[in-house]
């Protein structure tokens, strides 16, 4: 007598063979009685498997199980240092050029007006420079009015470019990778 396979027990007890198949062990397991015990173990199986309880892994699970099987040497503060290398000159050459730039609030004034041939007709050229020379004037006057209000000198703007430039390393390292860590870990 030829027995049933596992993947047709399997199939049985889940309800997934089709309908000739469902007759097929339905009538052979009327006449085998290792078979029917071996549905029925499964049935038993498939029940308790049902009944138990989602187990739910900690947050450090992945982390934990990959340090294990992959161990990492501790990186050192110079290696953490040149692994963000990019993002600190990023972030300097920014500063430096808004600190440049506040400093230095002659840049608004515009280049000095010389006469010169163009092949761009002369309306477009003229309303150009007025929305250049009006933007240049919008751009003064805030500026003007930022440092009435602070006071800024050469100093005070490399102090503040310092202060941003720790806040965004501070902000970089601590809040948003540690932030990003724990969302990609859940």
């Amino acid at each position: 007598m030829t027995h049933l396979t596992t993947k047709q027990i399997l199939q049985f007890v889940d309800g997934s063979l089709d309908y000739a198949g469902q007759a097929q062990c339905t009538s052979h397991l009327a006449l085998c009685d290792r078979c029917r015990r071996e549905v029925e173990l499964q049935k038993r199986i498939a029940k308790a498997s049902r009944s138990q309880a989602i187990v739910r892994t900690s947050s450090r699970f992945v982390h934990n199980v990959m340090a294990n099987v992959l161990p990492q040497p501790a990186k050192t503060w110079k290696v953490r240092l040149l692994d963000n290398l990019g993002n600190l000159l990023a972030m300097a050459a920014v500063l430096a050029v808004l600190g440049y730039a506040i400093a230095n609030p002659s840049l608004f004034n515009g280049p000095p007006q010389t006469t010169r041939q163009t092949l761009i007709p002369q309306n477009v050229s003229d309303a150009y420079q007025s929305f250049m020379q009006t933007l240049s004037l919008r751009a003064n006057a805030a500026l003007q009015q930022v440092s009435a209000r602070t006071g800024t000198n050469s100093n005070e703007v490399i102090i503040l470019t310092s202060i941003s430039l720790i806040i965004l390393i501070v902000l970089d390292q601590f809040v948003l990778k540690r932030y990003m860590g724990l969302r990609m870990r859940r």
